[in-house]
């Protein structure tokens, strides 16, 4: 076999089906969402350190973690999975906020159960607004500008909060983030450094959401959905004994 013919008929393919591609693409169907990313932090180098097996069980803990908060919350869809890390979205801020809250202390719990580590059970949480189109793939994904800025402003390493949320999505909601302000500080308006924006048309803002774990801990308003969850297990445990 001649490489070059070979490698010249896929080209010219991939030439003749571009037109094709950009037709279907505005035919994609767009939502407008919020949308978050949750990273489980330093996962690569904690497998490194303690081995795959040690690293398996860590990411299943993660992945379970945050299967066991959406359970009771059906107005978040978990799109995919990716490495240690999920993506989410919802058609509602609010939502999507408290799901990032409770995995956000669930993961601050078990963090403290460990031993001091290099690697502890630290995550990270982006969280962002705006149109993306659905891609048909095989797994569930969608593309936009949103979504790209978001994957930015993930790169960002605060060390004073594990949460950030992208200024559009903010400004849309910072109403319902004061009825929070019991237990969360928000920072001022902050910019995505260059060097990580990677030649993205604009500058990316977003802000910091720094949570206080002990006041959250008898914060007793909204968070509905877990509520309810909570009082049928109870009504269901009454009813065994």
């Amino acid at each position: 076999m001649n490489p070059k013919i070979f490698v010249t008929k896929i080209v010219a393919e991939l030439t003749a089906e571009s037109a094709h591609l950009e037709n279907t693409y505005e035919r994609l169907t767009e939502s407008t969402r919020y949308w978050a990313f949750v990273d489980l932090k330093g996962s690569t180098n904690y497998r490194v350190a303690n081995g795959p097996r040690k690293g398996y069980v860590r990411g299943e803990q993660f992945f379970t973690l945050v299967k066991r908060v959406l359970q009771a919350n059906d107005e978040v869809d978990l799109i995919k999975e990716i490495g240690d890390a999920v993506f989410l979205a919802s058609n509602e801020f609010r939502p999507l906020f408290e799901t990032l809250l409770l995995i956000d202390y669930s993961a601050h719990m078990l963090e403290a159960q460990e031993a001091p580590s290099a690697y502890p059970f630290a995550i990270r949480i982006a969280l962002g607004h705006g149109p993306a189109k659905r891609i048909m793939r095989p797994q569930n994904d969608y593309l936009g500008t949103p979504i790209d800025h978001l994957s930015r402003v993930m790169s960002v390493s605060p060390t004073s909060t594990d949460l950030v949320v992208e200024e559009s999505a903010f400004q849309l909601a910072e109403s319902i983030l004061n009825e929070y302000g019991d237990f969360i500080t928000v920072s001022s308006t902050l910019q995505v450094p260059t060097a990580k924006t990677k030649g993205a048309l604009k500058n990316i803002y977003y802000r910091e959401i720094v949570l206080d774990f002990n006041l959250m801990a008898v914060f007793k308003e909204f968070f509905v959905p877990w509520k309810d969850a909570m009082q049928k297990d109870a009504t269901a445990a009454t009813r065994r004994k």
